[in-house]
């Protein structure tokens, strides 16, 4: 089976150069790893030049539907097309037991377990993430398989085949950090194939907080895109309006008293620009990339 690593980046270097290392412990070795960034300068030196696998490096348009579309495109040998966020580190089994995921049945879609996930706070460190997997590679878990509704798009695995057949890409109308993006295509393929997690293949994501898009323009994404994907067909009415809900909701209550590490006001602007677009219907993902330039009155 030919795995390779796909991981779209732009200007997190140091971060990038970690994962790396990561990969180049894997008890099984990706057989190609593929990263794209919108500039070549984005590469730095976070790529060896002793890694034990081939590492190719392209460029694209900014934004990680374009960047992991350019990916899909340079994949052409692959069986099984892993992305990985350029701030997940793998534990050392995670390739070796995503592999026996998809040789087990037909599985069109598979996501590790994140073991801490720095998203929801201000971020996990280089040193907390080294100890978590340090702990984790000296432990056996029980290997289990799980259905899941969709995986988790910091690391979801994809069985190439029918994205080439059915011509399947991320959908470029999701601009910039997407937002759903991982949501979106992997319901379109789980037509192909169950969708599942796996116990054993573990990981952690620092969930950093640097290059990612301003608090405006998530809000904004955080009206528009799950009304967006609903109209698509891959994403149901009561989840739609529970997504919204629950956002908004969280940027109302801690407006007043915001996280340091979350623009929550600026969230909870866009989230109102996305509301007023939906009453006067015009709402659409891509106005997202305005709300940088509007003016709170």
């Amino acid at each position: 089976m030919w795995l390779t690593v796909g991981i779209a980046t732009s200007g997190r270097g140091h971060i990038l150069g970690q994962a790396i290392h990561y990969l180049c412990l894997q008890n099984r070795q990706p057989d190609e790893l593929i990263i794209c960034s919108p500039a070549e300068a984005d590469f730095g030196t976070a790529i060896p030049a002793d890694a034990p696998f081939p590492i190719r490096r392209i460029t694209a348009g900014l934004g990680l539907t374009k960047q992991r579309n350019a990916i899909v495109r340079e994949a052409g040998r692959s069986d099984v097309l892993l992305f990985l966020d350029d701030d997940f580190f793998p534990c050392a089994g995670y390739i070796a037991e995503m592999v026996k995921v998809f040789e087990s049945g037909a599985v069109a879609v598979a996501t590790g377990t994140v073991l801490a996930d720095g998203i929801k706070g201000p971020g996990i460190s280089f040193d907390e993430a080294e100890r978590i997997i340090r702990l984790a590679n000296g432990t056996r878990p029980r290997p289990e398989i799980h259905p899941i509704r969709h995986g988790y798009g910091c690391n979801m695995a994809l069985r190439y085949r029918p994205m080439v057949e059915h011509g399947l890409l991320f959908d470029e109308n999701l601009p910039r950090y997407g937002w759903y993006e991982d949501v979106d295509l992997m319901r379109r393929l789980a037509a192909y194939g169950s969708v599942v997690r796996s116990t054993a293949a573990r990981g952690v994501h620092l969930g950093t907080k640097a290059g990612r898009t301003s608090g405006r323009f998530l809000g904004y994404s955080q009206v528009a895109n799950p009304i967006y994907l609903h109209r698509k067909g891959t994403y149901d009415l009561p989840e739609t309006i529970l997504s919204i809900v629950k956002n908004m909701a969280a940027n109302i209550a801690r407006s007043l008293y915001p996280e340091s590490y979350i623009d929550r006001r600026g969230r909870l602007f866009g989230n109102l620009m996305g509301l007023r677009d939906l009453l006067v219907r015009r709402i659409h993902p891509l106005n997202a990339l305005r709300m940088d330039t509007i003016k709170p009155k």
